[in-house]
């Protein structure tokens, strides 16, 4: 064992008894405190279930600024190469990193959210929403009517993260998957499957129908389920309104 593998070993002992405050371990080692963070957090995401290389990177990226050119590169061909084309064939619009696709008053849009990282790391998921033209509730604000998340799109229909860290992509959602080939072919295929999804909406009527059947990519909460048939009748007046000659 390494001078500095005694060094890590002895400092997690010394966190897991609590005995000493960080600043006096780093300086009872003589190492930097940033070393020692990188460590903590490395067996914190090991006990997450990442493998100790994976780990290791997502620590290191934590506390790693600027981003590392592997990390922004990693994002842009994902953007480039998975989002972009799928998204243009179906006549979607891009600005930044938000597609837009406008169909009369029904207004689809596809989104990539980052969530706000550290150093580094780059986390983001997918969004989707319907929208339409003066669509408006007492209780809601805004002309989104549905909305949701790619995660219902993937095999287990859950919730969907993924993060990239020093270039290396992987997902996190239940079970972590580290192949970053693996995770390109699974969003892909969520993004591809979601915008067929997608895709039948260009009227209000097709958004009618969509909420009026039990559809398993629709995940409407207890609120939107209880308003659900003041949202269909608001829908219907609005398709009235549009058809009204003059």
């Amino acid at each position: 064992m390494s001078e500095l593998d005694e060094k890590r070993a002895e400092a997690l002992r010394l966190v897991r008894a609590g005995e000493v405050v960080l600043g006096e371990i780093a300086e009872r080692l003589d190492i930097q405190p940033a070393l020692l963070m990188e460590w903590i957090s490395t067996e914190a995401w090991k006990r997450h279930g990442y493998s100790p290389a994976l780990a290791e990177a997502r620590a290191r990226s934590e506390h790693l600024a600027p981003r590392h050119p592997d990390t922004t590169q990693t994002f842009a061909a994902i953007v480039h190469d998975i989002f972009m084309p799928p998204l243009k064939t179906s006549g979607f619009r891009k600005a930044r990193n938000v597609w837009t696709r406008q169909c009369d008053k029904v207004r689809t849009t596809v989104d990539i959210q980052r969530a706000w990282s550290t150093g580094d790391l780059l986390r983001f998921t997918s969004n989707w929403a319907i929208g339409v033209s003066g669509f408006q509730l007492p209780f809601q604000g805004g002309e989104t009517v549905l909305s949701g998340r790619i995660g219902r799109f993937l095999g287990n229909g859950h919730d969907a993260w993924w993060s990239i860290q020093l270039g290396w992509l992987a997902q996190e959602s239940r079970l972590v998957l580290e192949d970053s080939d693996q995770c390109r072919h699974d969003l892909a295929e969520g993004l591809e499957r979601m915008i067929g999804w997608l895709d039948p909406i260009h009227t209000i009527p097709d958004l009618i129908a969509l909420m009026e059947r039990d559809d398993p990519h629709l995940h409407l909460d207890p609120f939107e389920r209880r308003t659900l048939p003041e949202t269909i009748a608001t829908l219907r007046r609005l398709d009235e309104t549009s058809h009204r000659p003059g």
